[in-house]
């Protein structure tokens, strides 16, 4: 039946990204396609790359928490609960990823601390693009949001720590 599920999660995420494609279908065929193959095979090696990192990331986190679980069965859990991500309300990514991982084994405290830190590591990731970009820009605009930006990240590190 879990498996059923599963594979029903991914059908219907897979059809909501049709069904998306479908409705701005002449917004999709108006924009000017241009191709580079290298830059494509490039993109897609990145891309597959950083899912890679992710998973590992997600197995590192939940096994540093005292969980006892096989890497493969860690990817299956958070690429199938990454998929959910693109369901309307991006709450099911992370209800998928609890529940699947009780499904095998892991205690919901132990994955529920792992999305809490994972989505905290998300956000330092995002402000030091953010500010690491603004300061090799030298974009004016950023500049008092800077401060701010940089005070919450500071705060962050200091919640962690």
């Amino acid at each position: 039946m879990k498996k059923l599920l599963s594979w029903l999660l991914v059908l219907i995420v897979l059809g909501f990204l049709i069904q998306r494609i479908l409705l701005n279908w002449s917004d999709f065929i108006a924009v000017s396609w241009n191709f580079n193959l290298l830059t494509i095979i490039c993109l897609i090696a990145l891309w597959a790359g950083l899912f890679v990192v992710l998973t590992f990331s997600w197995h590192y986190l939940i096994t540093a928490l005292g969980a006892n679980a096989k890497y493969k069965d860690n990817s299956r859990v958070w690429i199938l609960s990454n998929a959910a991500r693109y369901l309307p309300g991006t709450i099911w990514q992370y209800v998928g990823r609890i529940q699947l991982s009780s499904s095998y084994g892991i205690p919901v405290v132990i994955s529920s601390r792992g999305l809490v830190i994972e989505s905290l590591l998300n956000l330092v990731a995002g402000l030091l693009v953010i500010v690491g970009s603004s300061l090799v820009l030298d974009l004016a605009v950023f500049q008092l949001k800077l401060y701010l930006l940089g005070a919450l990240l500071i705060g962050i590190v200091a919640l962690f720590l």
